[in-house]
């Protein structure tokens, strides 16, 4: 770059990559007898342009494994209460 040309200048370090470890975190629960598998992310807003947007963070939960995505569709087909 340009900067570099000027002498002194220190290439900047090669961006690491998370691991996928450090970016989703599993969680197992027991729900009538049976343990559902989940990987949940956290998304939050780095530099948000509104003070509300500053306050919000969205979470996720995914099916780990096809039992568990099996027990949330039957889960989800119950009736309410």
């Amino acid at each position: 770059t340009e900067a570099q040309a000027y002498g002194g200048a220190v290439a900047p370090a090669p961006r690491q990559l998370h691991a996928p470890s450090e970016m989703i975190a599993p969680l197992r629960v027991r729900v009538r007898g049976e343990v559902l598998s989940f990987l949940t992310t956290t998304l939050v807003f780095g530099t948000p342009v509104e003070v509300t947007l500053s306050e919000l963070a969205v979470e996720s939960f995914l099916p780990a494994d096809a039992a568990t995505a099996a027990a949330v569709a039957r889960y989800a087909a119950l009736p309410p209460g």
